[in-house]
């Protein structure tokens, strides 16, 4: 490419400010928006911070028979697992809990996980630190802590001589063996610190050991070892496990998934789907600059027939205008990158509660790359689309005018048609997403949560240290100025801390029930806080305690699947809550169904037992008030630090967060595809208003003859409408077969919509009809109100 070649290209440019403008800011939004989603595709499904991360998995369990699908192991299973023999390279586990540390005025407490053995040597992450525990510190309690970076700066200011230090806390004094670094999340960002579990912590003795799922699995797998050899060694696993602890066939299996697919989730077709419909954005811009390109190259008839009389050959006249636009389109790349490189901080922030790994959503060498290919398809696009034809030869240079621009917009007219199909998936899409999230927002929990707070933590000791700490801390909230009343829980809804599922048997049965349903220790006032109502019976009372009969209270979802039509109240069930056989519970009452696994999941059968009875470690107090949880905070933890000095919360939250955090994915995807549908909906309008006004001004000459041999300028109006919408209607009846792709994609992210698809593409349709007719309609009030002798004097 010679010098004068670009000087000529640059001049053209800057010749031609407006025409040159309008192309820069359509492919920059187009740049900008696609970059930014294909950065959301690096980040979330990038390659996770370990040594040959595709080897790591998570060990979970399938029991279709029960209603187990992808659930946690039991201690049983765990165990079996870390034995010598183990089907995998290395395997490890670990369970939830909590930590107090008294370092400042008042104790603090965190998240932290009891962790098996082959934890860390699975996920294979070295120490920023110190060193991991050893096998000795297994056998049985130790002292010792391994913290995440976080905790370590805010507990020993980043100090590397740490290492070996004492920390004060709830189990003792705790020396620090080692500190993981930044980007070892695992099980989650909010876990501040590990501790090893003995290997006798799990009792083989006790029927919750077999029966409860509460343990998490995870491995590195053995590359030499096939899948079907690793699937057949699990299921001899499971085979015996139910054959040692009499469990029943089918047994449960257990089964592995690659750890980023298990972080990622069911987000991977919804987030291609968002980023197709990014690129859709970038596509009709493409198709406007096209037909831009193609009225400008119209309109430089003349300069190009000279230029040819000249010597140029049409070969450099391509070349050329190839150049014009590949600059204009390297041009809105670097204003596309560094908007998205802007914006990424924002970005981030608002997917930080919708979307996994968010932190490593960044502007990378790879997505400089993806921009940089898509300042190619720019050109590419245009050239394909026949844009940078030269519209002249030697011979017009001699001509004056012409008809040179009859028939330009005829030969782009399918251009509006591909940005109305595009246009039209991307609406469908938005409608789609924005419906799915109104009917999420209004579905009924089936209890109370505005303007209810939870007070989470952990409370060790024995049963009567734990009952005694629960009801005086109760007592002391319920003091509280502004406390309508204090209830208390092992795991408050929605909450994963302290949640417990169990499988239940009937006397008159063999076997347990094919499902297994949730589990909450409860105190009397319980339901009443919640405004979960009683459909038959009593609730738990004042008087259910240890030493009383055993009770229990189950929801109309499980009076059902047990007992049918028939009278739950009175009927006994055993459940593995004692420290040999099972224990029969007499059932009392019958409480309506309430959505405590989320708001896009079925009801469960759920079972609630007295608090006093068998209190647990977990436990979550929840305070109903009309004043804002801003005013309690405090109160709260001056309350908790009365009662036990040594003690503090976990978590202090209000219900009703948890019932939004349910709708953060939902409102993310819907407003990240709104955007893009609306970019993509006026960029579909002015392709439209593009072509009709290029079309008005090539007739101007016809339409002023018309007028002036009596036409109605009315009947000019509607027939300029009906040619600019006859492509639009075309590319919408494309569009709607590649939106009904999409909606596939989108599913897991859609709810309730399953009668509402007719609704969803009655919305993305009228919005683009009524932007085409407006982006046309200025254009043909133009012809219809053409001055006649003006229109012929120019022709």
């Amino acid at each position: 490419m010679s010098s004068s070649t670009l000087r000529y290209a640059l001049r053209r440019i800057g010749n031609a400010p407006s025409f040159s403008l309008n192309i820069v800011i359509m492919l920059t939004l187009g740049v900008a928006l696609s970059v930014c989603m294909f950065a959301t595709l690096q980040g979330v499904f990038g390659s996770l911070p370990f040594p040959n991360s595709d080897q790591v998995v998570v060990v979970e369990v399938s029991h279709p028979e029960r209603g187990v699908e992808g659930g946690s192991l039991t201690p049983a299973e765990a165990m079996r697992l870390s034995q010598a023999d183990t089907p995998f390279a290395k395997f490890g586990f670990y369970a939830w809990g909590g930590m107090t540390v008294y370092q400042d005025e008042r104790p603090r407490e965190f998240n932290m996980v009891n962790v098996g053995p082959g934890f860390f040597a699975a996920l294979g992450m070295q120490p920023l630190h110190g060193r991991w525990f050893s096998e000795d510190e297994f056998e049985q309690p130790s002292a010792t802590v391994i913290l995440s970076q976080s905790e370590w700066m805010r507990l020993f200011g980043g100090d590397p001589t740490a290492i070996g230090k004492r920390l004060r806390t709830s189990a003792g004094d705790l020396e620090l063996i080692g500190v993981m670094p930044e980007a070892f999340a695992i099980p989650s960002p909010t876990v501040g610190a590990w501790r090893a579990m003995p290997r006798n912590a799990y009792p083989t003795d006790q029927p919750w050991v077999w029966n409860a799922r509460f343990v998490n699995g995870l491995a590195r797998l053995d590359p030499t070892q096939s899948n079907d050899v690793l699937q057949s060694r699990l299921d001899a696993v499971s085979d015996e496990l139910a054959e040692r602890y009499q469990l029943g066939q089918p047994a449960a299996r257990i089964a592995v998934q690659p750890m980023l697919e298990r972080i990622v989730g069911g987000l991977r077709p919804v987030l291609w789907s968002a980023f197709a419909l990014a690129v859709l954005v970038l596509l009709i811009a493409c198709a406007n600059v096209a037909i831009l390109v193609d009225a400008r190259q119209v309109a430089r008839r003349h300069e190009q027939a000279v230029m040819q009389a000249l010597g140029a050959s049409r070969g450099q006249l391509y070349r050329s205008l190839l150049l014009e636009i590949f600059l204009l389109s390297a041009f809105a790349v670097a204003a596309g990158c560094l908007i998205a490189s802007a914006g990424i901080d924002g970005l981030r922030e608002l997917a930080r509660d919708s979307l996994p790994r968010v932190d490593a959503i960044a502007i990378d060498g790879w997505v400089l790359l993806f921009a940089a290919a898509l300042g190619l398809l720019v050109p590419m696009a245009t050239a394909l689309a026949g844009a940078l034809k030269p519209r002249a030869d030697a011979a017009d240079a001699i001509r004056a005018g012409g008809r040179g621009m009859i028939g330009a917009s005829r030969r782009r007219a399918w251009l509006p048609a591909l940005g109305a199909a595009l246009s039209t998936t991307s609406l469908v899409a938005a409608s789609a997403l924005l419906l799915s999230l109104w009917q999420l927002k209004n579905v009924d929990p089936g209890l109370r949560h505005q303007q209810i707070y939870a007070l989470q933590l952990f409370h060790g000791g024995a049963p009567d240290k734990q009952r005694d700490f629960a009801r005086r801390l109760r007592e002391r909230l319920a003091e509280l100025p502004g406390v309508d009343q204090v209830a208390v829980t092992s795991a408050a809804p929605l909450s994963q801390i302290g949640s417990f599922e169990v499988d239940v048997k009937l006397p008159e049965r063999d076997q347990p029930e094919g499902f297994r349903l949730g589990l909450r220790r409860v105190s009397p006032n319980y339901g009443d806080l919640l405004d979960i109502g009683l459909v038959a019976g009593r609730g738990i009372e004042a008087g259910d305690r240890d030493g009383a009969d055993k009770v229990a209270v189950i929801n109309q979802e499980l009076a059902r699947r047990l007992f049918g039509e028939a009278a739950a109240l009175n009927r006994l069930l055993e459940l593995p809550l004692g420290q040999g056989e099972r224990v029969r519970y007499r059932v009392v009452g019958v409480v309506e169904d309430s959505l405590n696994n989320g708001l896009r999941s079925a009801v469960g059968p759920e079972l609630w037992v007295p608090f006093e009875d068998t209190p647990s470690v977990g436990v979550t107090f929840l305070v109903a008030s009309r004043l804002p949880l801003a005013n309690y905070e405090k109160q709260f933890s001056d309350a908790l630090f009365e009662v036990d000095p040594q003690e503090a919360s976990t978590r202090m939250f209000a219900l009703s967060d948890d019932f939004e955090a349910q709708l953060a994915s939902a409102r993310f995807f819907a407003r990240t595809v709104g955007a893009f549908a609306l970019a993509a909906l006026l960029l579909a309008a002015f392709g439209v208003y593009a072509v009709a006004a290029l079309r008005q001004q090539q007739r101007s000459s016809e339409f002023g003859l018309r007028l002036a041999i009596g036409a109605r300028p009315m009947k000019l109006l509607v027939q300029m409408l009906r040619e600019s919408l006859r492509s639009v209607v075309l590319g919408m009846a494309v569009g709607v077969l590649l939106a009904l792709g999409v909606l596939r994609l989108l599913q897991g992210q859609l709810f309730g919509l399953e009668q509402a698809r007719f609704e969803v593409m009655i919305y993305g349709l009228t919005s683009l009809i009524v932007a085409a007719v407006l982006a046309a309609l200025l254009p043909a009030w133009r012809a219809a109100h053409t001055d006649p002798m003006d229109a012929l004097r120019h022709e």
